[in-house]
């Protein structure tokens, strides 16, 4: 489909951001772009979400090209000059955290206080440095209001720390926490997370409808309108893959990447999906993780390291070698498997 117009059909799409939505500084106007843009709109100015997608956007542009044999330099020019925008003009050191939106007129102030969604956008779409991430979650967990003291330990947090409330604009929205719970993930911050994810999992037994779950949570915990909210049943799913078990499957280059953030204290657990299944074991000091896909495909798996002195690691058996890459808060254990159909690691 890439290759019959569907390549041209998107880049004829990024010209048009470019002439309708990107700023005089090089950023892009948020438009429609996420749920709660119906009370979000910045006069003009650059904002991080938009921006963050049309880098991504011409990213992947560029990547495909050289695959379908297109020229992939104006894309790579594009995503590199959204890159420097972004940074320059919405990344505020001083509070660290990629602001809400730039003003385009008067003073062109930047404001820092974005919400949820301008958070975890750019970790989401791998624009942040994993630091960079973790500066921008922890403004969030460290100003947003949040509602503790729920069962099980459970937690919810409000989407900004904008007043008055409106609808959209504040309040306590699964799926806003379910995208952030995945950036919690993307950086190995689930003990951060599990209070969220308790609480996510307890509104689907709590609300009108057992089993399913809503957009609204109440600050006890239970979900009440939007029964069944397409933003937060998809999300969910994505979450437990993706994030909680950190199963990222990369079809066109035949290969699959598990990273699981699960909690620290976490001895076992095991997901099966059709496009690959894993089990994961912590016994004592000692950790395996069994993989399984359908047809071969190479791996790589990255585990928190549970010591600073890690004494072997084995595939299938015999001696593999391994790296230790930083993370936030612990060190990845990161090891390559040719393609295979079934790898035991330990």
């Amino acid at each position: 489909p890439l290759k019959n117009g569907g390549f041209d059909a998107i880049a004829r799409h990024l010209e048009w951001g470019d002439t309708f939505m990107k700023t005089p500084d090089g950023l892009y106007e948020n438009f429609l772009n996420a749920w709660n843009t119906d009370y979000k709109w910045h006069n003009g100015g650059g904002g991080a979400i938009a921006t963050a997608y049309f880098w991504r956007a011409n990213k992947t542009m560029a990547e495909i090209a050289g695959r379908i044999g297109k020229d992939p330099a104006v894309f790579k020019a594009r995503a590199e000059a959204i890159a420097g925008a972004m940074r320059a003009r919405l990344w505020s050191e001083r509070v660290g955290v990629f602001g809400e939106y730039r003003d385009i007129t008067g003073l062109k102030l930047l404001h820092e206080s974005p919400d949820l969604s301008s958070i975890y956008t750019p970790v989401d779409v791998g624009f942040c440095t994993p630091f960079e991430a973790y500066r921008s979650l922890r403004f969030a967990l460290r100003r947003f209001e949040t509602v503790r003291g729920l069962p099980r330990d459970a937690a919810l947090i409000y989407s900004s720390e904008w007043l008055p409330n409106h609808y959209s604009t504040r309040d306590i929205f699964t799926g806003e926490i379910l995208n952030t719970l995945l950036a919690l993930y993307r950086i190995g911050q689930g003990d951060a997370a599990e209070p969220f994810r308790r609480a996510i999992d307890g509104s689907y037994f709590t609300g009108p409808a057992p089993g399913s779950t809503g957009y609204v949570i109440a600050r006890d915990g239970v979900h009440r309108p939007h029964t069944d909210f397409t933003d937060t049943t998809s999300m969910y799913v994505r979450n437990v893959v993706d994030g909680l078990f950190g199963l990222q499957v990369f079809a066109p280059d035949n290969r699959v990447i598990v990273q699981p953030s699960f909690p620290s204290d976490w001895k076992h657990a095991s997901i099966r999906c059709p496009a690959a299944a894993y089990e994961y074991t912590l016994d004592g000091a000692t950790e395996r993780l069994k993989l399984k896909t359908p047809v071969a495909r190479a791996a790589t798996i990255r585990l928190r390291a549970r010591s600073a002195e890690i004494v072997e690691v084995s595939a299938n058996g015999k001696p593999v070698e391994h790296t230790v890459a930083p993370g936030i808060g612990c060190a990845w254990v990161v090891v390559h498997l040719p393609a295979a159909m079934e790898s035991q690691l330990a």
